[in-house]
Order: C-alpha cells, then structure tokens, then sequence
C-alpha cells in the first residue's frame, strides 16, 4: 500500500460510524475526494482515470475498507455505504457476483428501510434482544449455525 493510499485511509467519517462489525470482521469506513478515489481505483484496476465516471465508492478487500466519495448526499451516502458492504459480504464469503447482484441487495435493502419503518423498529428491537446473548468470550453474537455454515460455503 502506498504512502498516498494510506494517507486517504486516515479520513473518518463524521457522521456515519467509522467501524463497522459482520460477526468478528471490522470493516472500516473512510472518505475521499474525487481525485484520491479515483487514484485508488486507478491502483486496485490498473485501469485509466477516464474509466472512474460516476465513482461514489470502493470495497478495498486487503484493508477491509469501505471509502466513500465525500461529495454523496445523504441518500447516496447511504445506498452507496450498502453496496459496498454488499460487496465485502460477497467476497469475504469468497462468493462470485457481479455488480447488479450489488446493486439490487444494497438498493432492496435501503428500499425495504426506507419504504418501512414499522419493521425498523421491530428489526432494532429484535437486534437489541440479540445483542443481549452476545457470547461472552468472543463479544459478538454468531448463531450456534454460522460458523458451519461459513465453512460449508467455503468448502463449494
């Protein structure tokens, strides 16, 4: 990682939680300007910056990062914080997709949100009910049935 690359890392977010947790794994949040997203695309595809267009976000896998464009509104911000958290679900679980299977997951999920917030407030108090059975020892909550089922999809 270069020194620049490590430099754009350092900018947290303001408002949005600058760690994220999935289980054990800390995933990171960081902003960027225009110019410092598109050199860390430039890095992670050897591609041209004429190649960038609309770039509002990068999932950088080998740093576990999410960064975000520093320009989104709030609405983008939040859409484009779902895709790319889509896209660390999909490959730290080392499972294939392409950019539509990304975009309907983080869009259906912000759509369900959004769309209903009934099921909000049941969802926060289910998880708050969850986050009471937190495993001690490790202090995240997985379901007696995830780690198999981690290691079953590895395993494909």
């Amino acid at each position: 990682m270069s020194d620049n690359q490590t430099h754009i890392l350092d900018r947290k977010p303001e408002s949005i939680p600058a760690s994220l947790w999935q289980g054990a794994m800390e995933t990171k949040v960081r902003i960027a300007s225009t110019e410092q997203m598109e050199e860390l695309f430039i890095q992670m595809t050897g591609r041209e910056s004429e190649d960038v267009g609309g770039l509002m976000g990068l999932y950088l896998a080998h740093v576990q990062t999410v960064v975000l464009w520093e320009h989104c509104n709030e609405y983008k911000e939040a859409e484009i914080l779902l895709h790319e958290l889509a896209h660390s679900f999909f490959i730290e679980r080392s499972l294939e997709h392409e950019e539509g299977h990304v975009d309907a997951v983080a869009q259906g999920i912000l759509n369900l949100l959004v769309d209903n917030p009934s099921f909000c407030t049941w969802l926060f108090q289910r998880v708050a009910q969850i986050r009471n059975k937190k495993n001690p020892s490790t202090n995240h909550y997985l379901h007696p049935d995830y780690k198999k089922n981690l290691e079953n999809s590895l395993k494909k």
